[in-house]
């Protein structure tokens, strides 16, 4: 287990999730004025999702076949069906009874809206080698919400027509690129090309703690890292 389950596991913390990427003003104020339009993935009538009077809960199963139907997960640029099944767990709240009620396998309607969170996250991680995974979260979700709508035939309701940080910055250096082709450069360029190496230094070699390699799930906000900075302050 120590020699090949845990070095190759990937661990999910959900509350940690929750506080760094879904707990701000804009991904609420996303969510909340394309709520009606979320609705629609679990309402529609004889839908992938059922869910009716009597049944009004997710399962894993129908999670799986509607992020088939969407794309998002399955085929070569999908996530996996594992990944979705974490994600699922992951988002429910902590289990009050799984004996007398099978609570672990129905997942209620908040809680899907914090699945539709996890899974943007996941599905961005593996598209185009990472390069949008650090991005904010509103711009992810509104970037795949129409991927989520498309098989009940949905719109959004509202966008903020966002873009890419990393699509800017690309945009900013194929335009460098042009004009220096032609011959036109100024300072501004030069300050751009210098704001980009001191962020590209930024993002190298994962940091050591005590000698200690830092993970790549773990970052130096995590309650580990945290006690053993501590530990050292009070040592010297």
């Amino acid at each position: 287990m120590n020699e090949k389950i845990y070095p190759n596991a990937e661990t999910l913390d959900g509350w940690q999730f929750r506080q760094r990427c879904l707990y701000n003003v804009k991904v609420n104020e996303f969510l909340r004025k394309n709520l009606e339009a979320i609705e629609k993935i679990y309402k529609t009538p004889n839908g992938i999702i059922s869910f009716h009077s009597k049944k009004k809960w997710i399962t894993v199963q129908e999670a799986r076949l509607y992020l088939n139907a969407c794309g998002i997960a399955g085929g070569s640029k999908g996530i996996s069906e594992w990944q979705v099944g974490a994600c699922f767990y992951e988002s429910l709240r902590v289990l009050e009874d799984t004996i007398k009620v099978p609570r672990m396998c129905e997942m209620q309607p908040w809680e899907f809206i914090v699945f539709i969170c996890s899974i943007t996250h996941a599905y961005f991680k593996i598209q185009s080698n990472g390069v949008y995974h650090g991005e904010a979260m509103h711009i992810k979700l509104e970037k795949i919400l129409p991927m989520w709508l498309e098989p009940v035939f949905g719109k959004m309701e509202f966008t903020t027509d966002s873009r890419f940080e990393y699509d800017i910055k690309q945009e900013k250096k194929k335009a460098r690129a042009a004009r220096r082709a032609a011959g036109i450069s100024d300072d501004e360029d030069e300050d751009d090309d210098d704001s980009e190496e001191e962020e590209e230094e930024e993002e190298v070699a994962p940091t050591k703690v005590d000698g200690e390699k830092l993970s790549g799930n773990e970052d130096l906000q995590s309650p580990r890292i945290q006690q053993e900075i501590i530990s050292e302050e009070h040592s010297e």
